[in-house]
């Protein structure tokens, strides 16, 4: 629960520089200070004010170097990724480099800092009388910031970015930054409607008349009589004006003559999509006759395949699909009709082998996909890359286990007999088809679908390829199986992937003490849980790595630590021992005796005992360990 102060803290949080802070009591002050440490976007806030006060001298010591540290902080992103951006600006005109938090090049805020330091009024308005950076401009008019809104003269100030931003739409020779005038709006709150008017009509460049005509459109349309909006959406001179004006036409007869007879693709579009909007079910028919028509017969493919996205009716949808020139068109058809006959057909016929494939993805009819996945006639569908597209897609969806067994025995094509393997799950016919085929591509795709235990025993008998093995191991799941693959397989991949599918331990003793493989026995080892019989192993391995292992696993307790630290002939155990020792005594013992440089080393860095440390670092060892303990001891905060 929030104080009484940090709670009218935050209620000062909301007013500006000039109205709170004349004075700032310690306890005020300690809890903004505690508000900044807290994070979040009170805490974003509550160093930038802190800042300002710092700035300023305001209640406390002016400080300019804590009050830049103070707005930059502010300014990045905290833990709770909150950030203010009145502390980017401010920063950044203090002389850090914040810009990047702001977004947009250094030069624009550059060039606002210096209107914003500006000797006076007058200095100001000719640097905006000079300057073509629009996003100058547009931070200038929208005064985001404190520093801006509160310049003395803002006012007039304003009116003058106003006057530049409406020269620069009326006379810049760049199209571009015309219309970004017009279609920003925030700039185009300074462009007089008069002026918008003109631009709509007369500027040169289509872009800049299209977005000067739909900020007209959006902000008078409502206000103006429908039957201007119609008569100016079939007749008005530019296209841009035309368009603009559809969204409040109300008449669907007019709609639909622009929709067909309107000389501007872009209008013909726009129109078809404002028919479809005005659909109801009393004119469903008409209004899909509309768009089969131009659908089927417009000049331009883009308005064509608008048309046709926007029909609902089954009848025209099958039409276009069997019969329309354009392969995009009788795709989208195919993906929206219901009737397989029809996708059946398309899926059959159509010269297009990617529309082929999108309608195979809808056939149902199992004795469709069977013709088309036995189809040896690749000239019928194009180039030989293109049929094995299409009759791979149709042996996907096949659910005849025998047929795909029998593609995945006999097809040359790679793509067409992994499809094949990919959708079946007849166990005993993936083993027929692993048998009949032993080819390493083969077997792997069979290994990643077998799941029956039997089966895939049979597999892991029988198949040469250890890859395959690999694959499968990796599936199993059944106790018995992994136990026979961990003891027998005669690749030592294979076995340690089937070791990590054990937990027996009695068996995994066994491996880690036998195994021929170094990774095998300590796979097998690294799954011991067991204490006694981790250190049974520990005692009988002949195996380095082995005992590493177990010490790894028991190396946590602090004892187990001091054991191996005393007892193991092995440095690497030693020094993985290191860490958990909680004797000081041993681990002094160690850094004094141990005959590995890097176990001394370790030992240390953990010790505390100065007297022992400043011994080491005086005595004859070698370089690394005496550097050791003299930096250990500085750490310590005394001199070697």
């Amino acid at each position: 629960m929030r104080g009484p102060v940090t709670v009218a803290i935050l209620g000062l949080l909301a007013l500006a520089p000039a109205e709170g802070w004349v004075q700032t009591p310690s306890d005020s002050l300690s809890a903004l200070q505690d508000l900044c440490d807290a994070g979040g976007k009170e805490g974003s806030d509550a160093c930038y004010r802190l800042a300002l006060l710092y700035h300023e001298g305001r209640g406390v010591p002016r400080d300019a170097d804590r009050a830049r540290l103070l707005a930059v902080r502010a300014c990045r992103p905290n833990a709770q990724r909150h950030r203010s951006y009145q502390a980017c600006f401010t920063a950044f005109l203090w002389g850090e480099e914040t810009w990047q938090s702001l977004g947009n090049p250094r030069e624009m805020w550059v060039a606002v800092r210096e209107v914003v330091q500006a000797p006076d009024p007058q200095r100001r308005k000719q640097l905006v009388a000079a300057s073509r950076d629009l996003t100058v401009l547009r931070v200038l008019l929208a005064a985001y910031y404190e520093e801006i809104a509160t310049l003395p003269g803002y006012p007039e100030l304003r009116e003058a970015v106003k006057a530049r931003v409406a020269e620069t739409a009326r006379s810049d020779p760049d199209w571009e930054k015309r219309a970004f005038c017009v279609a920003d709006k925030t700039l185009v709150a300074a462009v007089p409607s008069s002026l918008l008017r003109e631009l709509a009509e007369k500027d040169p460049h289509p872009e800049v008349r299209a977005a000067a005509a739909q900020h007209i459109a959006e902000a008078t349309a409502p206000l103006e009589d429908p039957a201007a909006m119609a008569q100016r959406a079939r007749s008005a001179p530019d296209p841009a004006l035309r368009q603009m004006a559809l969204p409040w036409v109300a008449d669907r007869s007019v709609v639909a003559q622009i929709a067909e007879k309107d000389e501007d693709p872009g209008v013909r579009s726009a129109a078809l999509e404002r028919l479809a909007s005005l659909r109801k079910p009393e004119t469903q028919a008409e209004t899909d006759a509309v768009l089969l028509r131009i659908a089927e017969k417009d000049k331009d493919d883009g308005v064509r395949l608008t048309a046709a996205a926007l029909l609902e009716d089954q009848r025209a949808l099958a039409r276009l699909a069997q019969k329309s020139p354009l392969p995009e068109i009788r795709g989208h058809a195919v993906e929206s009709i219901h009737d397989q006959a029809v996708i059946g057909w398309v899926a059959e016929h159509d010269p297009d082998y990617e529309t082929r494939v999108t309608a195979i993805r809808r056939v149902t009819d199992q004795a469709v996909l069977r013709r088309i996945a036995t189809s040896r006639t690749p000239a019928r569908w194009g180039l030989s890359g293109e049929s094995e597209a299409v009759r791979a897609t149709a042996v996907s969806r096949l659910q005849d286990q025998r047929l795909l067994a029998d593609l995945a025995i006999g097809e040359k094509a790679e793509r067409i007999y992994v499809a094949a393997i990919g959708a079946m799950t007849d166990q005993a016919l993936l083993l027929e088809v692993a048998r009949r085929r032993p080819e390493e591509k083969v077997a792997q795709e069979v290994a990643a679908r077998l799941s029956d235990p039997s089966a895939m025993r049979s597999f892991m008998k029988s198949q040469a390829d250890p890859m395959a093995r690999l694959n499968a191991a990796a599936r199993i799941t059944d106790l018995r199986l992994a136990a026979d693959v961990a003891t027998t397989d005669a690749d030592p991949a294979v076995r340690r992937m089937a070791v990590t599918k054990l937990s027996d331990q009695a068996l995994l003793f066994r491996i880690a003490q036998s195994d021929a493989d170094a990774m095998v026995r300590t796979a097998a080892a690294s799954r011991l849980t067991d204490p006694k019989l981790q250190l049974e192993l520990e005692r009988t391995t002949p195996y380095p790595d082995v005992r590493y292992t177990i010490a790894k696993a028991r190396v946590g307790d602090p004892a187990e630590a001091a054991r191996y630290a005393r007892t193991s002939s092995q440095a690497e155990v030693r020094r993985l021992a290191v860490p958990a020792i909680a004797d000081p005594s041993l681990l002094a013992q160690l850094a004094r005796n141990d005959p590995d440089g890097a176990v001394r080393i370790a030992a240390i860095r953990r010790l505390s005992d100065r007297a022992v440390l400043a011994e080491i670092a005086a005595s004859p060892v070698r370089s690394d360990i005496q550097g050791a303990a003299a930096q250990r001891l500085k750490e310590l905060g005394q001199k070697p």
